[in-house]
């Protein structure tokens, strides 16, 4: 069974537009509705007074239950409301869930994540934030400069911001709407972007692109779809992005985070574009400091409450963003002191016992590295102990010395199962770990297999790891899985 909708099904793209444009309320039902993604756009559409309902396979969390519409637990044809104008499903969705096969059977128009999302930035002009990593801090950042300089938006990604209530940032008549643009089967391809960003371009999605030539390929897609007057912000220090951004018909402006008096000669890109540059990075007790320029202009002092080198590229690709989008620079500079942070983005949890409590979604190599290179600058007195849990299988097995190498940077180890998202949990989310495991020691390391969430909350009890009495000891979990459910079990825990 295949949906109604799709990017060859015209009739229904127009479909979908009018409803957006409709003045009379909406009834929308969206399957899936606790993806991040999914839960983003929920919000955005009840600001534009549509009527929802929702169900996912996963309990309903206090983001659900805090959007003010029903969230029905698991899956059924009575979940479908007899009178609904469209039906939003996530990717995780298969066709033969029974919401899917009521709505056919019901007539409903049928869209998904990707597909509404990029309906949606039709109809306002959109900033798409793309690449392999840093998508949800960066569209966090340009949201947060956004409000604070009083221009009225949207914003739709995968992050909720720390110690606010989320609620949708918009107005009846947004300027500007921010998009999380993932690659993920190719959805950024919907995405109709005024200005685009790409942060980096790095193997992650394995079950979508064989090999580096067909991932560069779909970014020079996205590239490519770019309107001549459009803007397009590259991230100068990833030589892929300079690659996918070469299939671009539109202006091209290079920002690039490695200290100006360190970095190479510039590339041809560079050459022919303003760029945004970084001079002084200095690491503080809480973020990074660093003197911000573009072009031949005067620098700004940035204060980033914000741990880790990577995220001055971030900082600069909100702020380049912030200021095609109208902001003034110094403006959109003083916002980025005030930024909130990001839930599971080097999130500190509190303390328990002896433990400080840090976690972050670092799933890939690259940002495992970074993230545990910016524990150790944070917190460079403290014993570090590191809970993995491995997201997708595949992913593993093909980066696995890679993950080996990154981890190793940690004192000790902990690698949980296999989080099998989009996969089969057979024997091999055991087996895969326990290779990991392997190749960490075969390094040298401390890497201890951990069978189970319950375990590991348990290793918080256990006085053999204390190390040293007068250490200090820090604990960051890692992992796009439910490996943070352990926080939520944890008495006394500031939150």
């Amino acid at each position: 069974m295949e949906n109604k909708i799709t990017e060859n099904a015209p009739d229904s793209r127009d479909s979908f537009a009018k409803l957006l444009r409709r003045s009379a309320p909406v009834k929308a039902h969206l399957i899936g509705v606790r993806g991040a993604g999914m839960r983003s756009l929920a919000i955005s559409l009840l600001a534009n007074g549509w009527q929802l309902t929702g169900s996912d396979a996963a309990a309903v969390s206090n983001a659900t239950q805090a959007a003010h519409f029903p969230v029905f637990h698991g899956h059924a044809a009575a979940h479908l409301p007899e009178i609904t104008d469209v039906v939003i499903h996530s990717l995780a969705i298969p066709a033969d869930n029974p919401e899917m096969r009521a709505a056919v059977e019901q007539g409903c128009l049928i869209v998904s994540y990707a597909q509404a999302l990029g309906r949606l930035s039709e109809q306002i002009p959109t900033v798409a934030v793309a690449g392999t990593h840093g998508k949800t801090t960066t569209s966090s950042l340009l949201s947060h400069i956004l409000s604070t300089a009083g221009c009225a938006h949207q914003l739709v990604n995968g992050g909720r911001f720390l110690h606010t209530q989320e609620k949708a940032i918009s107005s009846e008549k947004p300027d500007w709407l921010v998009a999380e643009s993932c690659e993920f089967r190719r959805s950024f391809l919907e995405i109709s972007p005024k200005i685009a960003i790409l942060l980096s371009v790095e193997a992650d999605h394995f079950d979508c692109y064989p090999d580096e030539a067909a991932l560069v390929a779909a970014f020079a897609d996205f590239c490519s779809r770019m309107p001549s007057e459009g803007k397009l912000l590259v991230n100068a220090a990833c030589p892929r992005a300079l690659r996918a951004a070469q299939a671009a018909d539109c202006s091209i402006i290079c920002f690039d985070a490695r200290d100006v008096s360190a970095r190479a000669s510039t590339n041809a890109i560079d050459e022919a574009t303003h760029t945004w540059t970084v001079g002084n990075p200095i690491q503080t007790h809480n973020g990074v400091e660093f003197e911000l320029q573009y072009g031949d202009q005067q620098p700004h002092l940035c204060r980033l409450p914000l741990s880790g080198e990577h995220q001055i590229s971030n900082a600069i690709a909100a702020i380049a963003a912030a200021v095609e989008c109208g902001v003034e620079l110094k403006q959109a500079v003083l916002a980025v002191e005030s930024f909130p942070g990001v839930e599971r983005r080097f999130q500190l949890r509190g303390r328990y016992a002896d433990w400080l409590l840090l976690d972050d979604y670092a799933h890939h190599p690259t940002e495992i590295r970074a993230t545990v290179s910016a524990a150790r600058e944070r917190f460079p007195d403290y014993l570090l102990t590191v809970a993995f849990q491995p997201h997708q299988i595949q992913r593993t097995e093909r980066l696995m010395s890679e993950f080996a190498d990154a981890l190793r940077l940690a004192d000790r180890v902990f690698v949980l199962p296999v989080f099998a998202a989009r996969e089969t949990a057979d024997q091999r989310v055991i087996s895969t770990s326990q290779q990991l495991v392997q190749q960490g020691l075969e390094r040298g390391a401390k890497f201890q297999f951990c069978p189970t969430l319950d375990q590991l909350r348990l290793i918080l009890d256990d006085k053999h790891l204390t190390g040293p009495e007068t250490g200090r000891r820090l604990f960051l979990t890692l992992g796009a899985g439910d490996i943070d459910r352990i926080f939520y079990e944890l008495p006394g825990q500031i939150r």
